[in-house]
């Protein structure tokens, strides 16, 4: 386990309920309390370049409610199709909420629902107990009473390397680790009231993450609280943005401290999630490596316009729907001709405009220039056609050959520029 330097995030918040004072599942599973942390290791961690995180939930430095996605989990219908809301219902906030089909928590969710806990990014419900994210950057946040917590994960089918997570406690400083089991997260915390912040880092590159049962995967079944519960908040009303990408939109890369893909990504120091934090924004990121506008992801992850509408094969996407999308793709389509991009692209188009009708679709030249001229033509024919909400944003310049890893994949410095250098774009549209 790993401890980083704080930086600004907007919390989010992920309902798990309590269970007899206790503990608090997601699905109804015993509370397995054992399991150690492994030993703490100090790390390097980088700001977000200004980021504010002024959001409406528990913020770096302030351990303000994680009253972020306030969607309930117990007793409701299947909602396995998409479309199934979490805003607005009343929690199972005492004893023992679990999971019973309601979908995806952050599903539509406008506002003003209480929960224990709550759902950020796109997951999947279905499965009894558990609730499974494919996608670093999603998040589970919670507010409890007691001097300690605990995550309870399902490795049933994880292999090594294993998707790697992040935890706040209180707007403190992040620590990172492997997936286990059970993960301590904190112990020893003064009596009162505390938020904690969960969130999947990276995955496997090359695992399979879209054919269930999904590989490279978070696999979340609830918290354990010690000496006390989870508290119920409420989810305020708040931007949402979906940041659609590959690898660079993923984190991918974003360090290099180690040798495998789940700890080359760190999700929260990509551009998508400071950004989101800067603006006080609820958002999603949706990000794979390897996939473009005509090429397939990695993990037998689909290409882009035919990932769109789901969270992974035989799960489609649910009811939420964004205010923004930020569209980084092309870097992978490189060597494609225009001639096959550009058809391919302008289909992708319309299929996000067609899921997010009255949104405001911002797309992005890829950092590198990849494409430049045929996104921009694209656009600009969906704006000549009347499409008013969406705009080309070029990019050149944001970033130079100092802020990359490897010449392809932003640094932690470059996703800071980035951010930097998109906030003042989206600020002005929105």
């Amino acid at each position: 386990m790993r401890r980083l330097a704080p930086i600004a995030l907007l919390a989010l918040a992920v309902a798990c309920s309590n269970s007899g004072g206790a503990s608090s599942t997601y699905g109804g599973g015993s509370s397995g309390s054992s399991g150690a942390a492994s030993a703490t290791t100090p790390v390097a961690g980088a700001s977000d370049g200004g980021a504010a995180g002024a959001a409406a939930g528990a913020t770096n430095g302030g351990g303000a409610a994680g009253a972020a996605a306030g969607a309930t989990n117990g007793g409701g219908a299947a909602g396995a199709a998409g479309g199934a809301t979490d805003g607005g219902g009343a929690a199972g906030a005492t004893a023992g909420a679990t999971h019973g089909g309601v979908a995806d928590s952050s599903a539509g969710a406008d506002g003003g629902g209480v929960a224990p806990v709550q759902f950020y990014g796109r997951w999947d419900f279905t499965t009894p107990g558990v609730a499974i994210t494919i996608y670093s950057g999603a998040h589970v946040t919670a507010r409890f009473s007691g001097t300690g917590i605990s995550a309870r994960l399902d490795l049933s089918h994880s292999q090594s390397p294993v998707t790697t997570v992040e935890w706040q406690i209180d707007g403190g400083a992040w620590m990172e680790a492997d997936v286990k089991a059970t993960m301590p997260l904190a112990t020893g915390l003064p009596a009162g009231v505390h938020d904690v912040v969960f969130m999947a880092r990276g995955m496997e590159e090359l695992y399979n993450r879209w054919d269930p049962p999904v590989v490279a995967s978070l696999n979340f079944i609830g918290f354990d609280v010690a000496g006390g519960a989870l508290v119920p908040t409420p989810r305020p009303q708040r931007l949402k943005i979906e940041f659609l990408g590959d690898s660079i939109t993923e984190g991918v890369r974003v360090v290099m401290n180690n040798a495998t893909d789940p700890w080359h990504t760190n999700g929260r120091l990509a551009y998508p999630c400071l950004t989101a934090s800067a603006l006080g924004a609820e958002w999603r990121q949706i990000g794979f490596g390897h996939q473009g506008i005509l090429q397939a992801g990695h993990g037998n992850v689909p290409k882009a316009a035919d990932s769109f509408d789901w969270v992974y094969a035989t799960m489609p996407r649910d009811g939420w729907v964004a205010d923004v999308v930020v569209l980084n793709q092309g870097t992978n389509d490189r060597d494609a001709t225009s001639t096959a991009f550009r058809p391919e692209f302008a289909r992708y188009l319309g299929i996000i405009r067609n899921g997010y009708p009255n949104a405001r679709i911002l797309v992005l030249r890829p950092f590198g220039g990849y494409r430049e001229a045929d996104i921009a033509a694209e656009v600009a024919a969906r704006v000549a056609a009347g499409d008013a909400q969406m705009l080309y944003v070029d990019t050149t310049g944001w970033l130079d050959a100092t802020d990359y890893t490897e010449g392809l994949h932003p640094n932690v410095v470059g996703h800071q520029k980035a951010t930097a250098a998109l906030l003042p774009i989206l600020r002005a549209h929105l």
